[in-house]
Parts: C-alpha cells; structure tokens; sequence
C-alpha cells in the first residue's frame, strides 16, 4: 500500500527504505509519550483536528473498515477482548487496538488472535514517517506536538487497512471526546463503567468525566452502557437521545446474573432483547467481568439484529469461552496462588476486592505487593488493598510516573498490618515469595505498568 503523492517523490531521491525494528521502535518514541509524563495540559494535548490531519496523509484508513469503539473507566480493555474474541470466532478478520501494553507494544495492534510482527510494524511506522516527511509543509505546525499514542492509533488504523479487515475493536486511550481513536466511525459504540480516574484531565465529577466518555457517541448510531452511577447514566443518556442515537443499558434494557466465580474465570446468565443465554463460562475473574461480558453480548446483538452480521449463539459462547486478557486477576503460579491485576483506581481496587472474596471466601490474603502511578488516587486504591493482606510490600514499576515506595509507606502504613519498601519489581517478589505459604495467596496490584513487570520477571525469580 502507497500514497502516491508522496511516493513519488520518495523514489526520485532515493530515499524510501524501510526502517528496521529497532529503528522503528526508536522513531516511535522520538514522539511525546503521555503514558509516561504523570501531569500534562490535557486540553492542549489532545488535539484530534492534529490527529485528523496525520490520517488525512495515509489516506483516510479508518474509513476503510466497520469500527466498534470502546470507553470507560473500568473494564473497557476486558470487554474489548471479548467482544474481539467472539467476531474471531464466528469468522470475521477482526483487528483489535487496546493500551497501554503490558510488555510488548505490538500487543496494542492484532489481528484476530495474532500480533502485529516486527516486520510489519516496521513497515507501518516507515509509511507514516514517510508521510509526514513528504507532507505538505502547510502541515508541518499540526505534528509539532503529536504524540506517541497518536502515531500508533495511525499505526493500527494502516494496518487494519492494509489487511482489508471486517471490523476493527478499539480501546478508547484516554477519555473519548479528544481521543485519538474517536477519528473513527463506529457501528456501535460501547461505554463501560465510569467512575474516579484522570479526574486532573476529565474533570473532578462524574457528570464531567461521562461528559468526556460519552464524546464517542455518534449520530444516528447505537450505544451500549454499563450500569452507571446516576450522574453518569444521564450524561449518556441524554447525550444519546441529542444524538438520535439508540441506547441499551446494562441492567435495564439488558438482564444479566453473574452465577459464580473461581479462581480460572466467572459463570453469568444473559436475558438480551433477542436472545437469552444461561451458564456462559468467560476466563476472567469477578462479577465485574460478568458485567463486562454482558456489555460484549450486547454489542453483539446490535450487530446481529440491526446490521445483519451472521454470528451464531455457538460462536458467542466459544468466542468468550476463548477470550485471552492478561493482566487481569492473571494467575502467575499455583502453590501458592500469585495473582497479578492491573486495578489501579479505588473503584477497580474494591472490585478486586470483591473477586478475591468470591474465590477465596474471605477478603484476606497472605502478602500484597503494590505499587501505583503517582497521579492515581494511591490513598484510595491502597486503602482498598491493603487492609486485606497479612503482610505488605510496597514496590514500584518500571515506569516513570510510578511513584516512591517511600511515599506509598508514608501514605498507606496505617491501613497495613505489616509492611515494608523493596526498591524493585524484582526485589518485591522474591520477598514476597518468602513471606507467603505454599498453600497462600500473594496478589500483585495498584498498576498496569507493575502487572507488565510482573508478568515478565515471575518465571525468573525462585
């Protein structure tokens, strides 16, 4: 795939070659990276009339494929999994566009099951360094300030496109209204739990975040919501009805029973408004996951029933059956139990909470290892957590906005029983592996970033 009115050019100076891996992904980080900067002005970062205009010079390639678009707070990346999963299954080329990664950026761009490779990620970010390069210089003012997240949301867009995929499954990044993502035109257009996150940038109510959340929503559309707080739920319920666009709520419009939950995945029931479904088995854990899963189904249906895509009940129950999420009460070990969640709000700490209740018949666990972005709400997330362990162990990820294992002892201590600092991931596990017995329970939470970590180092630490 070319843009011949920059290619051209390209040949007469002899300069289109394609960069290798490493030079791709050096390319790509040459670029603002908000993931790793806790505080920034949101308003003058987010800017889609920019982000527009990079689409414009790789030929429009979210026009090319039929969208779903996902939003939310909570459980946005789990019920794109699924929902992903189930359109793979009854035989679609579905791609999916998820963040942030837990190890590998190319997790963020697959198709159906698969990654992007390394090649073909190479490819990608050589086409758009190459469109911008050989852009109009009228607009060389809007890539000044373009971001990280920006170039791979392009980078996922050309690939789909390239690929000539059915329907794409996208993860709001940040918001809704100002997101990358919302280039896109969805067929439907989904908006899970909203509660307490980025409160900095999306506002410090939950009228002002669903306000942010429902920027997705499109005209003449449909949309699916969670069940939400009532702020929130009349945000989007109005916003839809300006819109003309059909809303079905969760809980309301749509029925489901989480029936119960173990340690490898959760048991629901589903009464759609066509369809009903009883004992449908998902690999994730918690009743939040049963809600999420409901929000999946519900898509779904308005894909089968208004839009005509053929998809089976049989595909439905295989395609969740089957859904891959890591990083989400993801068993690392067994004997004993190291579970690893990327909870990192009080709304999703207490959700966690409640899962780990329901596989364990009771809330208390042997050791906690934590660590938390420093522009989360640590008091509120750990509060959640920490009560719940024997003992405590207070860490931080890779990342740069992880905050100081100091300052989260300092902050935390008094909802601990017994707690200590361990300057590493690395340094917290093997602790943590002393502190817990072989028939106990250690949970890894408080961030992404550190169940990323985890995840990579587990298999290496005796």
């Amino acid at each position: 795939m070319g843009f011949p009115w920059y290619s051209q050019a390209c040949v007469i100076l002899g300069t289109k070659k394609h960069m290798n891996y490493s030079q791709a992904i050096k390319y790509l980080n040459s670029f603002q990276n908000l993931e790793k900067k806790p505080f920034f002005d949101y308003k003058k970062s987010f800017r889609l009339k920019r982000f527009y205009k990079l689409c414009d010079i790789i030929g429009h390639p979210q026009d090319s494929f039929k969208s779903i678009l996902i939003a939310g707070t909570k459980g946005k990346g789990s019920t794109c999994a699924m929902l992903h999963s189930i359109l793979t299954e009854a035989g679609y080329k579905t791609g999916l566009y998820t963040s942030p990664h837990l190890i590998d950026v190319r997790e963020r761009i697959k198709l159906n099951k698969t990654a992007v490779s390394k090649k073909e990620f190479s490819w990608l970010m050589s086409e758009i360094k190459d469109a911008i390069t050989y852009a109009n210089p009228e607009y060389a003012l809007y890539y000044k300030d373009i971001t990280f997240f920006e170039i791979l949301t392009a980078a996922a867009f050309l690939y789909f496109s390239k690929k000539k995929i059915d329907f794409a499954v996208l993860e709001v990044g940040l918001g809704g209204r100002l997101d990358a993502t919302n280039v896109a035109c969805p067929l439907v257009s989904g908006i899970t739990s909203i509660s307490y996150d980025h409160t900095d940038f999306l506002g410090t109510t939950l009228r002002s975040i669903a306000k942010e959340k429902s920027g997705i929503i499109k005209e003449n559309s449909f949309v699916v919501s969670a069940p939400q707080d009532s702020p929130a739920g009349n945000v989007i319920e109005n916003i839809s009805c300006r819109q003309n666009s059909k809303l079905f709520i969760i809980g309301k419009d749509i029925k489901y029973k989480c029936a119960s939950v173990n340690f490898h995945g959760t048991t629901f029931d589903y009464e759609g408004s066509y369809a009903n479904y009883k004992n449908i088995k998902i690999p994730l854990t918690g009743a939040h996951q049963a809600q999420n899963a409901a929000v999946a189904l519900a898509i779904v249906e308005v894909l089968k029933d208004y839009y005509y895509y053929p998809i089976s009940k049989k595909n439905i129950i295989k395609g969740l059956k089957k859904t891959k999420w890591p990083g989400r009460f993801q068993m690392l070990h067994k004997n004993p139990y190291i579970i690893v969640d990327g909870a990192h709000n009080k709304s999703s700490a207490e959700a966690l909470k409640r899962a780990i209740r329901d596989v364990n018949g009771k809330e208390k666990i042997d050791t906690l290892i934590f660590g938390c972005s420093v522009d989360k709400d640590i008091t509120g997330t750990g509060s959640a957590l920490c009560a719940m362990a024997k003992n405590v162990i207070f860490t931080k990820s890779s990342s740069p906005r992880a905050a100081d294992p100091a300052t989260l002892l300092k902050l935390l201590s008094g909802h601990c029983c017994n707690s200590v600092i361990a300057d590493t991931s690395k340094k917290a596990l093997i602790l943590a592996k002393k502190l817990t017995p072989h028939n106990g329970i250690m949970l890894i939470a408080g961030s992404l970033f550190l169940a990323g970590d985890m995840i990579k180092i587990q298999k290496h630490v005796k």
